[in-house]
């Protein structure tokens, strides 16, 4: 099982590129259809859960447990340590996109500029403290988007950085954050659109996708779960709401390129890649999501709470 399995590898990437290209050409034709009564992104959200219909696929073709590719609790503790970094991560970008002439940082916030507001209650902007927006954004990450987000991370950094893993964390995450990056072609361009800079879109998604992939593996390695990489996905995608409601800018360009998924992204995810790559990746084998003692002949493995 040490060698990468090009049928099982092929079924998945089949199945991802039919998915993709049903999203690429139905998503406007429905827009169309609907008279745009639905907003695209609607659309993008649905699109998550492609990578983790393909990983099932796989997993059911090929009878591999779901546990076995990193289904599973795993390290309680970097579940948490996942959720306070990737919030961290989206903050601390902030700073980098106000310190670019011609953006600037606006103290008040909106409830309909934080994710979900059509299920929150509508909040006075004086009554809207930063206190309330950084809760609203962490209880919306860790749970509704974090389900979007195991969608996508079931497949990426579950299933695929299983099957890859004989490639080592460096260059296992490179692929499936080239991979990852090219996965999000039909909301790059159904929902972005062009015209901004051309061909921007998913250029931005794909270079994102390859910076911000060794987080994740990292993340994922540690937790022994691929949950910890949902939820990283969920909090960051929350987080980006409050980003773009303190973050403004007249200027459209540099709105779309100092974005979390752009300039302001890659320079602080290239900061936690470097520390990364300081510090030392941790080992990445078949075995990522299971502790030692989980190997040994039990009937019901101990869930790892241990650092």
């Amino acid at each position: 099982m040490s060698d990468i399995d090009r049928g099982r590898l092929g079924l998945f990437i089949g199945t991802v590129t039919v998915l993709m290209a049903g999203w690429f050409v139905g998503t406007p034709l429905l827009i169309d259809q609907w008279d745009e009564t639905l907003h695209p992104a609607f659309f993008g959200r649905i699109h998550m859960f492609t990578p983790m219909v393909a990983a099932l696929v796989v997993c059911f073709a090929s009878g591999i447990s779901l546990s076995t590719v990193g289904l599973r609790l795993g390290r309680v503790r970097w579940l948490g340590i996942a959720v306070g970094v990737a919030f961290s991560l989206v903050v601390l970008m902030i700073p980098v996109a106000v310190a670019v002439p011609g953006i600037e940082f606006q103290s008040t916030i909106y409830y309909y500029e934080l994710p979900f507001p059509s299920l929150l209650p509508e909040i006075p902007p004086d009554l809207l403290t930063v206190g309330t927006a950084v809760g609203i954004v962490v209880v919306t990450g860790v749970t509704i988007h974090a389900v979007f987000g195991f969608g996508e991370e079931f497949g990426w950094r579950g299933y695929l950085l299983w099957e890859l893993a004989p490639l080592g964390f460096w260059r296992a995450s490179v692929v499936i954050g080239t991979v990852w990056g090219l996965w999000h072609a039909p909301v790059a361009f159904t929902t972005w659109g062009m015209g901004v800079i051309d061909g921007w879109p998913l250029l931005a998604w794909l270079l994102t996708g390859i910076v911000f992939s060794p987080v994740y593996t990292y993340v994922v390695v540690r937790a022994k779960s691929v949950l910890a990489a949902a939820l990283f996905h969920g909090v960051f995608n929350a987080t980006t709401s409050l980003f773009g409601a303190v973050v403004y800018t007249d200027q459209l360009v540099l709105g779309t390129i100092l974005q979390p998924v752009g300039v302001a992204g890659l320079v602080t995810f290239g900061g936690a890649v470097t520390i990364i790559a300081i510090c030392g990746p941790p080992e990445l084998t078949r075995e990522f999501a299971h502790s030692p003692r989980s190997s040994q002949n039990r009937t019901t493995p101990p869930t790892d709470t241990d650092a």
